[in-house]
């Protein structure tokens, strides 16, 4: 939809990626500078499509211990 047509799986993608980065932040994650971690900042629209969906290794360590705490 942004500099493309309309494509509905992009749309998907694109809102899992940023859905999943704010739900990282909700459980305490800071901005990643991997630049396929979900939680890398996204100052475009090409910057949320080259990311990749999921958390980098670091990320999703800080995230495991964060959520432990919460039991």
């Amino acid at each position: 939809e942004f500099y493309n047509e309309k494509d509905g799986e992009v749309l998907k993608e694109r809102a899992i990626k940023e859905a999943m980065h704010e739900l990282g932040h909700v459980f305490g994650l800071a901005h990643c500078k991997n630049p396929r971690c979900v939680m890398h900042f996204s100052n475009s629209i090409i910057d949320t499509d080259y990311k990749g969906k999921n958390y980098c290794k670091r990320c999703l360590n800080k995230l495991k211990r964060n959520l432990e705490g919460r039991e």
